[in-house]
């Protein structure tokens, strides 16, 4: 091309402009030009600094509709990858541009205008050859964007991909060597197809897919895999079967699918530490949890179908360390199989109305430190078992008119049964701390961290020696009257 066309002050059609680094090919020869249409600047790599690409003005083109930027593939490994960055960085175009191509660009990040998602009029996204790019930009925040073109390696470093609201989405890449992480939200069922193929995967979610009724096979050879969520499909009957072979899984959560009536075959989740069920109102059994060896943590709630839990083999629950039942109104009694668990350091009992008693062989948690019974309105009583928790350091009683009546400080008929407890939350209106009770600095710190997340009327800090400084925060303060 000819050299200073940067002269020609009233062109308005350039289709292509090829950088060069002498004078007269520099991208300061846009500088002055009202250019219209489609534009391709291509061999960028010939511009090394940020102030030279800014002179191009490109974000004064406010009658550009299409902007192609390029660098040749001989350029790579010449320079540092934060060149093509600054220099992408200053390349922002005007807000009215409606289709952008970018091709062997070899930065690591894309620039912020692009991450900002500020070109709201944007159509059309062709990204090529852009092999390093390690994140992509929020494609999802342009609102009229309809087609989006990603070829070659420009996914090869892509660690995370979050897909929602795209229900006309039918496909997506089937190569993404790096990917770790995906969420698939609120967008056709098609994209599912594509799971058996991203075996680098290590987290995946999966919502708002209100037409799906299984997962048969779109997980179960996703070897890598440690977490999976599966969250508010409303049809969704059953999971797969082969999810037992996913001996790496560490988290599964299954949360509002409330047609999922049992688990599958889950005693291959050798590595499974967190177990968390929410809202599956179908749901009516949990066999199979009791083979589930490394589990630490096991939350249950929502469930109103749900009668029993497994009797036999929870003896192997050697690593439960937390429990949370919650809105279970058919259980009269805490399962039999709860006694086995000895490990148990948390247990929640909440909106268990039909309740009646806790059990006496509750002492067999010699581990307990916390307990919480809330919404449990017909337990009558304390068991004698509780002055045998002795490690039991926090419980708190809520919504249960006979237990708040019969725990009254040294008054109540359960009273003696739990004096021996460090801290006591009845009805959320108190905290009891003893310090007539063994605790070192540490534990005194814990405790008071579990203060500051609940609400308070009365707290006693007192000789804690160690103690420097106490930041409480949108704390309405009273003064005490004499």
């Amino acid at each position: 091309m000819p050299p200073r066309i940067g002269k020609l002050t009233s062109l308005q059609t350039l289709s292509q402009f090829i950088v060069g680094k002498e004078h007269g090919y520099r991208l300061e020869e846009l500088k002055l030009l009202n250019l219209k249409g489609e534009l391709a600047i291509k061999k960028l790599e010939n511009v090394t600094y940020r102030r030279e690409a800014m002179k191009a003005k490109l974000q004064q083109k406010h009658n550009l509709s299409l902007l192609k930027l390029s660098w040749e593939h001989d350029y790579i490994g010449r320079y540092s990858v934060d060149v093509p960055e600054s220099v992408l960085e200053a390349l922002k175009p005007h807000e009215n541009l409606k289709r952008f191509h970018l091709k062997r660009y070899m930065g690591v990040k894309f620039p912020t205008w692009m991450m900002d998602a500020i070109l709201t009029k944007l159509v059309e996204i062709k990204l090529k050859n852009c092999k390093n790019c390690e994140l992509l930009p929020p494609l999802g925040q342009l609102p009229v964007l309809k087609f989006l073109y990603i070829t070659g390696e420009v996914l090869a470093h892509i660690k995370k991909l979050v897909v929602k609201g795209c229900p006309k989405l039918r496909s997506m890449p089937h190569w993404l060597p790096s990917l770790e992480e995906l969420e698939l939200r609120d967008s056709s069922e098609m994209l599912l197809w594509a799971l058996p193929s991203l075996t680098s995967l290590t987290s995946l979610r999966i919502c708002e897919f209100s037409e799906v009724s299984s997962l048969q096979r779109e997980v179960e050879n996703l070897a890598n895999l440690k977490s999976i969520h599966i969250e508010l499909c409303d049809k969704l009957v059953s999971l797969p079967w082969g999810l037992s072979n996913l001996t790496c899984l560490e988290f599964l959560g299954i949360w509002g699918c409330p047609l999922l009536t049992s688990l599958p075959e889950i005693q291959g989740l050798i590595s499974l530490r967190e177990l968390s069920i929410l809202n599956c109102m179908a749901l009516s059994s949990l066999a199979g949890v009791q083979h589930l060896t490394a589990l630490e943590k096991l939350n249950v709630e929502g469930c109103p179908d749900l009668v029993h839990l497994p009797e036999e083999g929870t003896q192997n629950l050697n690593a439960l360390r937390s429990l949370r039942m919650s809105h279970c109104p058919n259980f009269t009694s805490l399962p039999v199989g709860l006694q086995y668990i000895t490990t148990l350091k948390d247990l929640h009992i909440l909106d268990f109305p039909s309740l009646q008693t806790l059990p006496e062989w509750i002492e067999n948690f010699k581990s307990l430190r916390e307990l919480s019974i809330w919404n449990c309105p017909n337990i009558t009583s304390l068991p004698n078992a509780m002055q045998h928790l002795t490690s039991l350091e926090y419980l708190s009683i809520w919504q249960c008119p006979n237990l708040e009546q019969r725990c009254k400080r040294e008054e109540g008929e359960d009273w003696h049964k739990i004096e021996h407890v460090l801290e006591i939350d009845i009805k959320g209106l108190g905290i009891i701390i003893e310090q007539s009770k063994a605790l070192d600095e540490a534990g005194k710190s814990m405790h008071l961290q579990r203060l500051l997340h609940k609400k308070i009327r009365t707290a006693i800090v007192d000789q804690w020696k160690q103690l420097k400084q106490v930041i409480v925060c949108k704390v309405s303060l009273r003064r005490q009257r004499k």
